[in-house]
């Protein structure tokens, strides 16, 4: 049952958190990206460190969570 609520969140949720496309956008447009590497604590599935990496194509990131299903 837990999986199956696992996959049902991920195909219907952009975020793993309460997380608005405005307030994302304003998040990377506040991080001083460029070369580097990043790193994201708690990332869930990695939707904005995906999009941080989209946006400073020299930057290396890792995504960090305990969710290993979130994470594949």
């Amino acid at each position: 049952m837990d999986d199956e609520l696992n996959a049902l969140r991920r195909t219907r949720m952009r975020w793993n958190a309460p997380l608005s496309e405005p307030h994302a956008e304003l998040l990377l447009d506040r991080m001083a990206l460029g070369d580097g590497h990043l790193v994201d604590l708690g990332c869930g599935w990695g939707e904005l460190l995906l999009r941080a990496l989209d946006r400073a194509p020299g930057l290396r990131g890792t995504g960090v969570d305990t969710d290993a299903t979130g994470l594949a």
